[in-house]
């Protein structure tokens, strides 16, 4: 199964590659705090594909963004402090 970043290519979307310019556009954060959650451990799992080479799985993505829904601000805040660390 081969995987390739850009529009379209072999792999289904969730499997696409994105860098963290794309990720940083989708989300609407800085690409400076994407790689400060990489640093840190609070940003989305990703793909080393080489020594400076990060790739993000779209699917991997998805299910960060989705474990970050909330209701109200009081789950907002249940859900902050299970994450620290």
């Amino acid at each position: 199964m081969g995987l390739q970043t850009g529009k379209g290519g072999v792999a289904g979307d969730g499997d696409r590659l994105l860098r963290e310019l794309e990720v940083a556009d989708l989300i609407n954060m800085s690409v400076r705090t994407v790689r400060d959650w990489r640093l840190t451990g609070a940003g989305p799992p990703f793909v080393r594909v080489s020594g400076r080479c990060v790739r993000y799985r779209r699917a991997d993505l998805d299910s960060w963004i989705a474990a970050r829904v909330v209701r109200s601000t009081s789950e907002a805040s249940r859900q902050t402090a299970g994450h620290q660390g």
